[in-house]
């Protein structure tokens, strides 16, 4: 399921963001480290690791904001596509636009954890 759905963001929202080959080969691999550090994150949790468990967590976070904003973008553009508005400069915007939203929910969440 985890991979299924890092695999529907990287589908649905890299084409999207114009990244060229260097920068879809870069998007693809930190989603790929995504689903790995996702998981230790949980499991080395108060092991000692604290470096592994930060970068775990932090990678939930980024995708848990990540994930849901691609699936409220999927029937955003689905919805615009039934209305006939679509275009690639909405797609485009509405990508960047997500990544703003998942940097600025990220910044936020990373905040008030350390409060």
């Amino acid at each position: 399921m985890l991979i299924g759905l890092h695999a529907f963001v990287g589908v649905t929202l890299i084409p999207d963001l114009a990244l060229g080959p260097f920068g879809s080969v870069l998007a693809w691999a930190y989603l790929a480290l995504s689903a790995v550090l996702m998981r230790y994150g949980v499991l080395v949790r108060g092991k000692g690791n604290a470096v592994l468990a930060w970068s775990g967590l932090l990678a939930m976070g980024i995708f848990s904001s990540l994930s849901i904003f691609s699936l409220l973008r999927a029937f955003v553009l689905a919805v615009a596509s039934l209305a006939g508005w679509e275009s690639a400069r909405f797609e485009q915007g509405s990508a960047h636009a997500m990544i703003v939203a998942v940097v600025a929910v990220t910044l936020f969440g990373l905040l008030n954890a350390r409060h």
